[in-house]
């Protein structure tokens, strides 16, 4: 969660984190899918269990934005660290996503980050980066 209100306080916003956790409990639970939501200072933390290998996250990310930007007013970026099997790879899924976030600086237009663009991107392999102007 990188833009908020303003004028909201510490205590909206928690709540905010709360009700973003519980949607994330809604949209998945249909399908197959089992979450844990860490909520941190400006970010939600969510692993998810699944036992299908071969499931597509991004049309429950691009729901999970759509609630977030048009019912919360917040922009929020999503990004996906790589599926692996068993608890072990936790932290390298988490770090891959660390990687991704840092892109939505880059590209502010985009709201959800794979962990396969971030890699061509940090490669620099057939993706040019957009060039950066700092005054």
């Amino acid at each position: 969660i990188r833009k908020y209100p303003h004028l909201m306080n510490f205590k909206d916003l928690e709540m905010a984190k709360l009700d973003i956790a519980e949607k994330v409990e809604q949209i998945i639970s249909d399908n197959n899918l089992i979450s844990i939501c860490s909520v941190g200072v400006d970010s939600i933390n969510i692993i998810l269990n699944s036992k299908n290998k071969n499931i597509d996250v991004i049309p429950y990310t691009i729901k999970l934005i759509n609630y977030i930007n048009n019912n919360l007013n917040f922009q929020a970026n999503i990004s996906i660290g790589n599926a692996y099997p068993g608890f072990s790879s936790i932290c390298t899924s988490f770090s891959e996503a660390e990687m991704c976030i840092k892109y939505s600086y880059i590209y502010p237009e985009k709201n959800i980050f794979t962990t396969s663009e971030a890699i061509n991107w940090e490669m620099n392999s057939r993706e040019t980066l957009r060039i950066l102007f700092i005054f």
